[in-house]
């Protein structure tokens, strides 16, 4: 997961290198020009009553704006739609001091790139739902942990952890943890921070991109096996290569 990508600002000439869902070999590229912005009401309004002008009140300054990405991938070339907010900050001029330049920022994007990376054979439930998530990230923050905590009660479905009423969570982790108390601690994290979400009291997208972060981890260990696996192509080559000590053959 290249979490960094997530929260980068999109520029009037370039916008994140966010990956394609449809090709899944391609990242997307700002299509040219097709950027534009304006500055909303209530920005303009508060410019008109500021007087003499202040630099620092540039802060202030809000946009509305639209774009367009594309896939790179020449067999692709997929179109993004994307629409968010922005404003004006700083950046180092070459003379030195500073110029102000405008930035965005993205609330949301259809169709909306994948977060993390899923397991081929990821449950189908828990992909839509973190899907779910993905494509409320910006616009919603605290809806999108609660669309992760779904999506962790379809994973415990997967492994045919029974349901046993309403708000039970907890129970069905405390059995998963006879299975796998490590991955259960991990997941239970995930649990916390959906409810945190679901009672509407502020999480951030620092936490969120936390979250997915395990929820790729546990899916990796849990469908594909990747540790079990590693440890027996280790086993292998060691079977195979490790020479036989004897008594006149003595391993270094």
């Amino acid at each position: 997961m290249e979490r960094e990508i997530w929260t980068q600002k999109i520029r009037k000439w370039s916008c994140p290198s966010w990956p394609c869902p449809v090709c899944r070999s391609g990242i997307l590229d700002l299509v040219k020009n097709s950027l534009t912005f304006y500055e909303t009401t209530e920005s303009k309004r508060k410019s008109s009553l500021r007087g003499e002008e202040n630099e620092f009140e540039n802060f202030e300054i809000t946009y509305s704006f639209t774009a367009w990405a594309e896939c790179k991938q020449p067999t692709c070339k997929q179109r993004f739609s994307i629409s968010g907010i922005g404003g004006v900050e700083p950046e180092p001029s070459p003379e030195g001091g500073h110029e102000w330049e405008d930035y965005f920022l993205p609330l949301v994007c259809y169709p909306m790139p994948d977060i993390i990376k899923f397991p081929i054979k990821c449950p189908v439930k828990v992909k839509e739902e973190l899907r779910a998530a993905f494509s409320i990230f910006w616009l919603h923050p605290d809806a999108c942990a609660g669309r992760i905590r779904v999506a962790l009660e379809y994973l415990m479905d997967h492994f045919d952890i029974p349901r046993k009423g309403n708000f039970n969570l907890q129970q069905r982790l405390d059995d998963f943890a006879k299975k796998n108390s490590t991955m259960s601690n991990q997941l239970e994290s995930l649990k916390w921070l959906g409810n945190t979400g679901s009672h509407e009291r502020k999480v951030t997208k620092g936490e969120l991109l936390d979250a997915f972060e395990i929820f790729e981890y546990a899916l990796i260990e849990l469908i594909d096996n990747r540790s079990v696996d590693i440890a027996e192509k280790a086993q292998n080559l060691i079977d195979k290569h490790k020479p036989v000590k004897t008594s006149k053959n003595r391993l270094l």
